[in-house]
């Protein structure tokens, strides 16, 4: 088959530009784009491991990408997943990407753009071959127009220059392509890269990065450090809401990533005071857990996000505790009759969100005030969590609930965990109520909590929000 003339010039070059940096064992990526964003460019030369096929995260990826070229085969794919004729073991492979064409009409979609910006996860583009990551990493580097930048989850090597993290493939991932301003925060040893996507910000950049550092600061207070290394933040403007904040989602393919659809109209004041920074944030301190037991996951950033705004000074003690208690009655409210287990895997069709969450976080308060009494406070859910830190780090595979219940067990020398879910994962009833609240001396007056600081475990409530210098974080000048 006939290659064009100037497709084998830029060929040879490509190719003899990966020869000198080649290691047998890693994957390594050239992706360039033209000054419109149309057409991402992407050469790769692969790694001295076998492997039969190459594969993209996205069922829309094969409609955008032409011009793939694997040895002396020239084709378009039709499907995410493209079988090779051979070993692509130390080969090469080019192709092109359509972003016109990858974006959606809405925000539902895998890709849209925003305003002059592109949101577009870069596993929707990247092609990348059936290896095992974290025996065959991935390295990307970038050629970009003057202007032009790129935001991506991955572990930042040089300017241009990314490695992927040994994440399943198949995990979504959060990225950007435009001209839209970048900031990088410094957290407790740890990195955050914020992307502020294009649109009118009433709100500085400034403010919104202060915003987020201490929201990452918040979170380093559950023991002392933020869990991850590099955080990616992508800020996507969604005009006026009823909220800072309306969405966000964290998303780990390829590292740690959190989309903020916010109201950038809205004073910083609002952003301050909402919780949604420190819930999302929060999801850091568990690995992926399997989406069908997101009572766990949710439930525990459920639980830090007052606690935490508590400990910082955002929150009063009795502001915090209302709030908590205000969230049990919202889940309480929108039970389902059915057991914790259940309405979680349905959660979706259900509409069942907070309840979900809620009961979640009611589970994770009973594991640590268990933990604290039965260890004179020598223990708790934060100590137990920095624990089981090391364990599943770097993210590499999807855990249960019960994996993480044995571990945490395990770490504490103890079975509460175990005897929490045992207790409450197949009642339809709400985990805790009253009587028990009532021992941390939580009552209520007309809906108002209030304090019997003679209640048998006073003590323990009181160590919750233990204050520290995070208070002095939410000073803006």
């Amino acid at each position: 088959m006939k290659f064009h003339s100037k497709f084998c010039g830029v060929f040879i070059v490509l190719v003899c530009l990966f020869l000198p940096l080649s290691a047998k064992n890693i994957h390594r990526y050239l992706v360039s784009v033209d000054s419109q964003l149309t057409t991402l460019s992407v050469t790769a030369h692969f790694a001295d491991a076998d492997f039969y096929s190459i594969s993209a995260n996205s069922d829309n990826s094969a409609a955008c990408t032409f011009d793939m070229i694997t040895g002396s085969k020239v084709f378009s794919p039709n499907s995410s997943i493209v079988r090779l004729s051979g070993n692509g073991a130390d080969n090469t492979l080019s192709y092109k990407f359509d972003l016109r064409k990858a974006a959606g009409r809405s925000r539902r979609a895998d890709a849209y753009r925003v305003g002059n910006d592109l949101f577009i996860p870069p596993g929707m583009w990247l092609w990348r071959p059936d290896t095992d990551p974290s025996k065959n990493p991935i390295e990307v580097e970038f050629d970009l127009p003057a202007g032009i930048k790129i935001s991506v989850p991955w572990q930042k090597i040089s300017s241009n220059k990314y490695r992927i993290s040994p994440s399943p493939a198949d995990w979504p991932s959060a990225g950007a392509i435009g001209k839209f301003k970048t900031d990088t925060v410094k957290i407790s040893g740890s990195v955050m890269h914020i992307a502020f996507l294009d649109g009118k910000y009433n709100t500085t950049s400034a403010q919104l990065r202060e915003w987020l550092r201490n929201a990452a600061k918040s979170v380093c207070n559950v023991y002392g450090f933020f869990p991850r290394k590099e955080i990616q933040a992508v800020l996507i403007p969604v005009g006026n809401s009823r909220e800072a904040v309306p969405f966000a989602q964290v998303v780990r393919g390829g590292g740690f990533s959190v989309k903020f659809y916010i109201d950038p109209s809205r004073p910083i004041e609002e952003f301050i005071s909402d919780w949604t920074a420190t819930h999302e944030l929060s999801h850091s301190l568990l690995p992926f857990i399997d989406r069908d037991q997101a009572w766990l996951s949710e439930g525990m950033a459920t639980y830090y996000q007052y606690i935490l705004m508590g400990r910082d000074g955002r929150l009063t003690e009795q502001q915090t505790w209302q709030r908590i208690c205000n969230g049990f009655k919202k889940g309480i409210n929108n039970s389902k009759g059915k057991s914790l287990r259940e309405t979680t895997e349905n959660m979706g069709s259900n509409h069942a969100y907070r309840f979900v969450y809620w009961s979640g976080a009611a589970l994770m308060l009973m594991a640590d005030v268990e933990l604290r009494q039965q260890t004179g406070n020598k223990e708790s859910l934060d100590r137990i969590l920095k624990k089981c830190l090391p364990g599943f780090l770097p993210e590499t595979r999807t855990w249960t609930a019960m994996q993480m219940m044995d571990e945490m067990d395990r770490l504490s020398n103890t079975k509460i965990f175990n005897t929490i879910y045992n207790q409450n994962i197949h009642s339809s009833d709400f985990p805790i109520d009253e009587n028990w609240l009532g021992q941390l001396g939580i009552q209520f007056k007309d809906d108002l909590v209030i304090f019997n600081n003679n209640a048998p475990l006073t003590y323990i409530r009181k160590r919750f929000l233990i204050k520290d210098s995070l208070k002095s974080f939410w000073k803006f000048h």
